[in-house]
């Protein structure tokens, strides 16, 4: 092998192992941010209220990192969680969204006295959601009504929505 050959080699060595290296940067990077998510999470608060004879509670995380919103919708995750009862059967209409990202989602449910709970997803609105490229303070819109349109709980929950940028 003659020196120009070598020197060439030697340069597509080093490209690939900085190539190598700035990609395993990019995986941990990765993982810490997913890390970051999951604790995020896992602190979801709770927000209640109270008009008899219902009695509604949301759990939803203070924060959302929207790179993973995709994958909770396909896989139907738990994000937002409701849990609701009723001192007398009742059927009850939930509508939840993320203000200015999420369709509105309705939801038909049917409150007794017993403690129940459902899992709700917006679906995404792709153009807002392709347009979210820093982090934009929202809020989750959940308001609940019988079939009469009697309302019995409504809260604008305070959601800081992470970029996927």
């Amino acid at each position: 092998m003659n020196e120009q050959m070598r020197i060439r080699l030697t340069i597509l060595l080093l490209t690939i192992l900085v190539l190598v290296g700035l990609s395993g940067g990019y995986v941990v990077g990765g993982t810490q941010s997913y890390s970051r998510y999951q604790h995020s999470s896992f602190a979801n608060q709770e927000h209640c209220g109270d008009q008899p004879p219902v009695h509604v509670c949301v759990r939803a995380p203070s924060a959302i990192f929207s790179a993973y919103y995709p994958a909770y919708v396909a896989g139907q995750s738990s994000l937002f969680t409701i849990e609701y009862s009723s001192s007398s059967p009742i059927t009850l209409v939930v509508s939840m969204s993320i203000v200015g990202l999420s369709q509105v989602q309705v939801q038909t449910i049917n409150a007794t006295t017993t403690l129940q709970s459902a899992n709700i997803l917006p679906p995404l609105i792709p153009q807002n959601f392709r347009k979210l490229t820093f982090e934009d303070h929202t809020s989750l819109r959940v308001q609940v009504t019988d079939n009469s349109k009697h309302l019995y709980y409504l809260n604008e929950i305070p959601l800081v929505l992470h970029s996927r940028w």
